[in-house]
């Protein structure tokens, strides 16, 4: 809902602390009641986010998160939490109001009934058919289907990644990126990146290859998964996070999307 880690903690940490003060007995669906809870409290933290958004410095990208996959849980519905949590799945919902957010995370990631939506974002039922069919159509007039790949050809994309980038061979790096791959670099205003999004096989790699000459020699690489997608969180010597990238991909395996994370209030939590 808020494509953030830090606001989504502070949440679920009020909306726990509301709901221990509340008498059991007088509570006839627990996990409705909270959801209710919580949607309520995201619906009225959205409004004031949107202000700040507005006002960002350079793009805004949701903080990188990593998701722990557990084999033991259902394949599609893992596949369809993973999709709702990818960086480019968070930035397309921020084309929707609040309400329309919402209404479609509740009625297409947790499958909510429309009485329940209805009395969260405080609608009618019959509203919030109409709302999700408008949301429907704006989503999947921009999205492109996130399908992440298989963990082994993940681990594979990246390296090849890596290696293109090591190279400082700009052939073999633009060799590795869609034609229309975009990088996106927060900083947030806090450090320096990029102010706005990157476009273009050329001219993303010679942004790349030129950033990675000033990356501190100490760094360190860590492989992970952020957001479901391949990913690195980059570490200095004294285990300090410098900053996060992570991918998606075209289907043909080319690289799509770059999202660098260089606002360190966004990287708190991976340190």
């Amino acid at each position: 809902m808020l494509g953030s880690v830090m606001d989504a903690e502070d949440i679920l940490q009020d909306s726990y602390l509301a709901w221990s003060k509340t008498q059991p007995e007088s509570i006839e669906t627990p996990a409705a009641f909270l959801r209710t809870l919580v949607g309520r409290r995201c619906l009225d933290h959205l409004k004031s986010a949107r202000v700040r958004r507005e006002s960002y410095v350079g793009p805004w990208l949701p903080e990188p998160l990593r998701i722990e996959s557990d084999p033991a849980e259902n394949y599609e519905r893992e596949e369809l939490l993973r999709e709702s949590l990818s960086t480019a799945f968070l930035i397309l919902l921020e084309s929707l109001n609040s309400v329309e957010r919402a209404v479609y995370i509740l009625r297409e990631v947790f499958q909510s009934d429309f009485t329940e939506v209805a009395g969260i974002v405080e609608k009618t039922p019959e509203n919030c058919r109409q709302i999700l069919r408008r949301a429907r159509e704006a989503v999947n007039e921009r999205r492109k289907r996130f399908v992440p790949p298989a963990p082994d050809a993940a681990a594979r994309m990246l390296e090849q990644f890596l290696v293109a980038v090591r190279s400082g061979d700009i052939i073999k790096f633009t060799g590795v990126l869609a034609d229309d791959v975009r990088l996106h670099s927060d900083g947030g205003g806090v450090v320096t990146a990029a102010l706005n999004i990157i476009t273009g096989l050329e001219n993303v790699a010679k942004f790349q290859l030129g950033v990675m000459k000033f990356v501190p020699e100490d760094v360190q690489l860590e492989l992970t998964v952020l957001n479901g997608a391949p990913g690195l969180v980059l570490r200095t010597a004294a285990n300090e996070v410098y900053s996060s990238m992570h991918l998606d991909f075209a289907e043909d395996g080319r690289i799509q999307n770059i999202y660098v994370m260089r606002n360190p209030h966004k990287l708190q939590h991976l340190a």
